[in-house]
């Protein structure tokens, strides 16, 4: 990957390098930072009207007297915002991942089943006792004044 920016970036450069160095020195700094004459002065008398300070309205302006560069810059802009947000989000990520599948990381999980009508199952029989006055409510036999089948 570092390669392949190495390798963008260079041929970025390699135009304007080849041009600038067929040009002397002055020329060269001349060339670079004038606008080509008649670009970019609407844009530069429309927005001199707006009641902002000078700079401000050169400062707006100026893309229109360079599109070529500020359509390089807003892409450039966009490109590291991009690489930002996914090399954070990928980190973020990862380390989540990483913390979850930590055995020391891991919490117990308790599970517990309810039935669907929300229903308390009823309570196991007394064994020898009186009957619950939940069972008598429910006209369950009483454990205790039940008949006891005699074995013959």
């Amino acid at each position: 990957m570092p390669a392949a920016a190495l390798a963008v970036v260079g041929l970025a450069a390699l135009v304007p390098a080849r041009r600038a160095g067929k040009l002397h020195t002055v020329e060269a700094i001349a060339v670079g930072r004038a606008p080509r004459t008649r670009r970019g002065q609407r844009a530069h008398k429309v927005l001199g009207r707006l009641p902002l300070p000078r700079p401000v309205t050169y400062g707006l302006a100026t893309p229109f007297t360079h599109p070529a560069r500020a359509l390089a810059m807003v892409l450039a802009v966009a490109f590291g915002t991009i690489a930002v947000t996914f090399a954070v989000g990928l980190t973020l990520s990862l380390g989540a991942i990483s913390t979850s599948q930590n055995p020391q990381n891991r919490a117990s999980v308790t599970v517990t089943t309810v039935r669907m009508n929300d229903i308390a199952p009823p309570p196991p029989p007394v064994v020898g006792g009186e009957a619950s006055p939940s069972q008598v409510a429910r006209g369950m036999p009483d454990p205790a004044k039940a008949k006891v089948a005699d074995p013959v």
